[in-house]
C-alpha cells in the first residue's frame, strides 16, 4: 500500500472532494477527467450508467480518471476497460474509506478484451470464491461487519485489482482515507490478509 500517484496535483482537491462525499453532497457516482498535471478536464455525473461522450475520447487519452464508489470498493471491471480502453495514466477509485489507484508501468495498457476476460477468470477462481464463503461465515468477520454482503465485495474487488496488477504489469495501490466515515467503520478486509 501507499506509494506514488502519476497525478499528485490533485490529491488536496480529492480529499476535500471526499469530504463532500462524507456529508452527502455527492450523489452517486461521479467522474472528473484530469491532466497528468492535475487540471480538470471534465466532469460526468451518474459515471456508473453513462457512458463517456464520444467527443470527449481524444481528451481523455492519456489522462486521469478519478471516480467515486459510493460502496466502498475497489475497481470493477467496467473501470478497468475504460482504463485500457483510454489508454489511461490512472485511474483511481474513491472510496467511504479508501483512494484506490491503477496505472500501467509502461506505455499501454493490456488490451481491454483481455483485460475484461483476466478479470472474469480472477472473479470466478475457486480459491477466491472458498476464500471469501469462509471468511463470511467466520465469527471474527460476522461480529465486525456491519453490512455483510458489502464488506464481502469489497475484499473480492481489492483482492481481483490486486491479482489483475500482477499478471497485468500494472501498478495498484490502495491507502486509507485520514477521515473515516462511521459507515465506513467496522470490518477490515486487511485482517485476512486477501
Amino acid at each position: 500500500m501507499g506509494g506514488e500517484l502519476v497525478c499528485r496535483g490533485p490529491v488536496a482537491a480529492l480529499d476535500s472532494e471526499h469530504e463532500l462525499a462524507e456529508y452527502r453532497l455527492i450523489e452517486g457516482e461521479r467522474a472528473q477527467i484530469r491532466s497528468t498535471t492535475g487540471k480538470l478536464l471534465r466532469e460526468y455525473s451518474g459515471f456508473y450508467e453513462t457512458e463517456i461522450p464520444e467527443e470527449d475520447w481524444a481528451v481523455i487519452e492519456g489522462q486521469v480518471l478519478i471516480h467515486y464508489h459510493v460502496n466502498d470498493t475497489a475497481f470493477s471491471k467496467k473501470d478497468l476497460i475504460i482504463a485500457a480502453t483510454f489508454n489511461l495514466s490512472e485511474i483511481r477509485v474513491i472510496s467511504r474509506s479508501m483512494i484506490f489507484s491503477m496505472k500501467r508501468r509502461g506505455k499501454i495498457w493490456p488490451d481491454p478484451h483481455t483485460l475484461a476476460k483476466i478479470y472474469d477468470r480472477f472473479e470466478q477462481d475457486s480459491r477466491l470464491v472458498d476464500t471469501v464463503e469462509l471468511i463470511g461465515t467466520s465469527r471474527e468477520f460476522q461480529e465486525t461487519s456491519w453490512d455483510p454482503e458489502l464488506d464481502l465485495l469489497k475484499i473480492r474487488t481489492g483482492y481481483i485489482s490486486r491479482q489483475i496488477a500482477k499478471e497485468c504489469g500494472l501498478v495498484f495501490h490502495a491507502r486509507r482515507l485520514r477521515k473515516v466515515t462511521p459507515s465506513a467503520r467496522g470490518y477490515s478486509p486487511g485482517i485476512f490478509g486477501i
